[in-house]
């Protein structure tokens, strides 16, 4: 699953784009029927003790496909650049390491039929 995480973008703004930002990131690693997680933070970046409204941070969280990052990462600063008025889009990338996630699935049971 990959993870995009943003921190302060208006929640209108997170609305109406965030099903473009999972379209976009599901296009552009290629790995169709993969999750991909799109969640907002209400963080409000200050400066001189100010809020600064036009600044957003994306944190990006997959495995190690550091050029589909890259991609992704451009993509992403344009978007929210152009739709979403921001004048400063910084981009952080991890990865998940495979010990770190574990996956559980619900087992059949009798007892739903």
């Amino acid at each position: 699953m990959l993870s995009v995480h943003i921190k302060g973008l208006r929640k209108k703004v997170f609305s109406r784009l965030a099903p473009e930002i999972a379209k976009t990131v599901s296009e552009l690693i290629r790995a169709p029927g993969e999750p991909v997680l799109v969640s907002r933070d209400a963080a409000v970046f200050y400066e001189d003790g100010a809020p600064r409204r036009n600044m957003v941070l994306v944190e990006l969280r997959w495995r190690t496909r550091p050029q589909e990052m890259l991609e992704l990462a451009e993509r992403l600063r344009v978007l929210l650049q152009d739709a979403a008025g921001c004048s400063e889009v910084a981009v952080s990338f991890g990865q998940w390491q495979p010990e770190e996630l574990y996956t559980f699935h619900a087992e059949e049971s009798g007892l739903d039929e």
